[in-house]
């Protein structure tokens, strides 16, 4: 008998067969290919009608969403990316589509979280009327949906004892997109209680221990291999007493043939557990929605991608794969999965959408615009510069509207016409900074090598041993913030003085001082700029230096800071300096392993 044709339509993630092997399986006769569509389209029609794929959503007063519709997402979308800066509300799809859910699907009532789930005044008992989601196809409601957070760390775990397992399609796995996820140890209790019962098999008496152990694992330890070179589930030791080697998972990493789960790394942990409860639960959610919030969490940019084809692997074809991510490594690996199967994938691109107002979104195809468009979003808008010796990423938002890139304009400002070579770019906020200083290093490594990338944030309350536990490619600030610099005493004198007002400059510094002396920290210019700017503007009537204070300071005040001046020669020596000495230390220039 010939093999199987395999089933090619619009909803497939096909990676083993390609199309071109499938067309010489196929006879040439015209009543064979008549015969052979025929099966195709009868293929077709089962799998759309037992496929589980969002076709709409609707919010209203949910969450941070006034009047939000997603629609037109196509029924051959089994991946949809969700993308957009922090905070524009991705996750807040995720906590609609789970409380939908809970309402319609497993026939519970909404929580009670008001605070958490509600708009302005809507109460919870109305959660029914915030959500509305359009399946393709019946509408049936007693498949289950599978949701995992941001927030599935579990370092260690220790069983000593036997439970049960409850089927994870008949109850909620997590109740709100920001609490606890952990899995692994609930996971290794369902496999462990799997092997008894498939020993015990009356239907196969005659299957060993081993061969029941590898059949259980063989699929997780395949999914492992493709994505690490050096990583092999090994074992499952029993639940049996208080023993350290009891009641835990065991690898081969290396040389070593006994790794103890509790020894991986978190990016290493981070896959296992995904790995494994997709293919422990996926018997359970046949045909559902998949939801994995920030995919990208501890993972270095290569095996993001990897991660993301080998869940698309694991995951039924009737189902439906959503994630939420900021990661050039998955954009490329969707990129690539899109090529393979033109419709697969699509994106809902949050940038520029208002929460407060009503707005209708529909996916965007991952073609070169939108590729371009995500490129920008994950480097913050360097795809159209010319490639600087140095390049910095500092703290600063390249959105908005008033404070948009301050940090950057202000740096760039200062210390470029001494520094041509080195650019500032924003990064968010200090963490953020941090985040996406390594994820522009790890692009710019493969084709801009000669460009070294750095990261500079603010002093703020850090101590010098938070400072020393910080990356090493990171630079801090000696004063709290780029404030202290645009505000600082010689500053204000220098600005005073190219204005022929110095006469006020004793006015002017008793004013910052009472401002100062009224804030929590007796230091913090930032929350003190605008009382100054204003008083500066009254005092000196001040006329087009910057219609407010971050204006002021970026246009103005910043142009009087040259060589020559102490707070100028601070800035350098804590900008340049410091970088000219990371980055003649080479293992600066790489990425930090993961703890």
């Amino acid at each position: 008998m010939g093999t199987s044709p395999p089933r090619i339509t619009p909803g497939t993630y096909q990676t083993r067969q390609p199309r071109r092997a499938y067309r010489h399986q196929c006879t040439t006769t015209r009543g064979d290919e008549q015969r052979d569509t025929n099966k195709r389209h009868a293929i077709l029609r089962n799998r759309l009608e037992n496929m589980m794929r969002i076709q709409s959503i609707h919010l209203r007063s949910f969450k941070r969403f006034t009047d939000l519709t997603i629609t037109d997402i196509p029924e051959s979308a089994k991946l949809v990316l969700v993308i957009g800066p922090n905070g524009c509300g991705k996750s807040s799809i995720f906590d609609a589509i789970l409380d939908w859910s809970r309402i319609v699907q497993y026939q519970h009532s909404p929580l009670s979280d008001e605070s958490y789930y509600s708009k302005a005044t809507a109460s919870p008992e109305q959660a029914a009327t915030h959500i509305a989601i359009q399946i393709h196809g019946p509408q049936e409601t007693e498949r289950g949906v599978y949701v995992r957070t941001a927030y599935r760390n579990e370092a260690d775990f220790h069983a000593n004892e036997l439970r049960q397992s409850s089927d994870p399609a008949r109850r909620l796995q997590t109740q709100r997109l920001i609490d606890d996820d952990k899995s692994v140890s609930e996971n290794y209790q369902r496999l462990i209680f799997d092997t008894i019962h498939a020993l015990y098999d009356v239907e196969d008496p005659d299957q060993s221990a081993i061969a029941v152990r590898d059949e259980l694992i063989g699929e997780i330890g395949s999914s492992l291999r493709r994505l690490f070179d050096d990583l092999i589930l090994r074992n499952i030791s029993p639940p049996a007493g208080s023993s350290e080697r009891a009641g835990a998972f065991y690898f081969k990493k290396g040389s070593v043939d006994s790794y103890h789960y509790k020894n991986l790394s978190r990016g290493e942990k981070a896959v296992f557990d995904l790995i494994l409860d997709l293919h422990l639960k996926k018997p359970f959610f046949p045909s559902s929605i998949y939801c994995i919030d920030e995919l990208e969490l501890h993972l270095q940019t290569s095996l993001q991608g990897k991660l993301l084809e080998e869940l698309m692997r694991i995951i039924p074809d009737s189902g439906q794969l959503w994630i939420t991510t900021h990661s050039l490594g998955v954009l490329r690996a969707a990129q690539k999965v899109e090529a393979d199967t033109p419709g697969i994938t699509c994106i809902l691109d949050f940038e520029g959408v208002s929460p407060d107002e009503p707005n209708t979104l529909r996916p965007a195809r991952l073609d070169s615009v939108a590729w371009k468009k995500m490129l920008n979003m994950a480097i913050d808008d360097l795809s159209d510069r010319l490639a600087p010796e140095h390049m910095i990423v500092c703290e600063g938002s390249s959105r908005g509207s008033r404070r948009r890139d301050f940090d950057a304009a202000v740096y760039n400002r200062i210390l470029g016409s001494q520094r041509p070579d080195v650019v500032f770019v924003s990064g968010g906020s200090a963490n953020e900074a941090i985040a996406n200083g390594e994820r522009l290093r790890d692009l710019l490594m493969a084709c801009l090598p000669a460009t070294k990338v750095v990261t500079l944030i603010d002093r703020d309350d850090r101590s010098d041993e938070e400072i020393s536990r910080l990356p090493p490619w990171t630079l801090v600030l000696a004063r709290r913030n780029i404030e202290s610099y645009l505000l600082a005493d010689d500053t204000l004198a220098k600005f005073l003085a190219d204005e022929g007002k110095s006469e006020f400059l004793d006015q002017v510094l008793q004013v910052k001082s009472e401002v100062l002396s009224q804030g929590p920290s007796g230091d913090d210019l930032k929350p003190a700029a605008g009382t100054i700017y204003n008083s500066l503007k009254s005092l000196l009537g001040l006329k087009s230096r910057g219609s407010n204070s971050d204006q002021f300071m970026r246009d103005t005040l910043a142009r009087h800071i040259v060589p020559g001046m102490t707070t100028y020669d601070e800035l350098y020596d804590d900008v340049i300096t410091q970088l000219e000495r990371s980055t003649a230390k080479p293992h600066n220039l790489e990425s930090p392993q993961q703890p």
